[in-house]
C-alpha cells in the first residue's frame, strides 16, 4: 500500500467521501421530499452526529435505537405542528431505515447461506485437504 501513487490515495478518499455523504443524504433526501426542509446542513450535521451515537450501539445496526433518536433526534428539524413532530418523525424514521438498512438484511438473509454452503461444505473442505 506505501508503493500506490498519489492518484490512487485521491481516488479512494473520494470515493469513501462520496459512498458515505450518499448514505447520509438519504435522510436529507427524504425529509426534503416530504417537508421542503431547507437547512440541509444542519440535517446532514445532525445525522454524522446520530451515526456515530448508533456506532456504539450494542444491537446490530442500532435497531430500535436508530428509529428512537432519528425520531427525537431530527423530529425538531421537520416543520410540522409540534404534536404531530413524534408521528411524522416515526413515519420518515421507518421509510429511512426501509431504504438505508432492511434492504441489507435481506439481501444477507440470501446470500449468506449459499456463501456458507460454498465455503464451508463438506465438498469444501475435502477440495482444501
Amino acid at each position: 500500500m506505501k508503493h500506490k501513487k498519489t492518484g490512487f490515495w485521491i481516488n479512494s478518499f473520494l470515493s469513501t467521501f462520496l459512498s458515505w455523504s450518499s448514505r447520509y443524504l438519504v435522510a436529507n433526501a427524504l425529509i426534503l421530499a416530504f417537508f421542503g426542509y431547507a437547512d440541509q446542513l444542519l440535517l446532514f450535521a445532525r445525522q454524522l452526529v446520530m451515526w456515530i451515537m448508533m456506532l456504539v450501539m450494542p444491537t446490530p445496526g442500532g435497531s430500535g435505537f436508530a428509529e428512537y433518536i432519528f425520531t427525537h433526534f431530527l423530529g425538531d428539524i421537520m416543520p410540522v405542528a409540534p404534536e404531530l413532530q413524534v408521528a411524522a418523525g416515526t413515519l420518515v424514521a421507518v421509510v429511512w431505515r426501509l431504504i438505508t438498512y432492511y434492504p441489507y438484511l435481506i439481501i444477507g438473509a440470501v446470500i449468506f447461506p449459499r456463501w456458507l454452503n460454498t465455503h464451508f461444505s463438506r465438498r469444501a473442505f475435502k477440495k482444501k485437504i
